[in-house]
């Protein structure tokens, strides 16, 4: 599993030290030997560990979408269905994996737990969003789609 590690100050977006999400992810490294990656903005710091299991190479995190923002650790089962999904509606992908199938969806419906997302698949995330995070720490169980 890889790991995530996060920092948000709500109310004043004062500044986040890039060392202290290292240092948080550092203390990770046994989770993703695969890589590690810090992105920080004014009152916001994100940090990952990457395991690769999809798209080896060209996933990297935090990963960042104009002003979308996500570390992620877990799988979409249905991955390349919602990415056809997404591709129909207007979505571009650089990627081929399904953090930044997570992230499109999270633009296209939401963070809601019903999202067409989360119900097929186990998912730990943080996503920024511009001036705002939200941190979802959420687990969920593989079931049918509730769309």
């Amino acid at each position: 599993m890889c790991g995530i590690a996060g920092i948000f100050h709500p109310g004043i977006p004062k500044p986040v030290d890039p060392n202290r999400i290292h240092a948080m992810i550092a203390a990770q490294a046994h989770r993703g030997p695969d890589g590690d990656g810090i992105w920080t903005a004014p009152g916001v710091g994100l940090g990952h560990r990457r395991l690769s299991i999809i798209d080896l190479e060209g996933s990297p995190q935090p990963m960042s979408d104009g002003d979308l923002t996500i570390s992620y650790n877990g799988e979409i089962y249905n991955f390349a269905e919602l990415r056809t999904e997404l591709i129909a509606g207007g979505a571009r992908f650089r990627t081929k994996g399904d953090t930044e199938v997570l992230l499109h969806g999270w633009r296209a419906w939401g963070p809601s737990p019903r999202s067409p997302i989360m119900p097929q698949g186990c998912v730990r995330c943080a996503v920024s969003r511009g001036s705002s995070t939200r941190a979802s720490p959420s687990r969920s169980i593989p079931t049918a789609s509730t769309r």
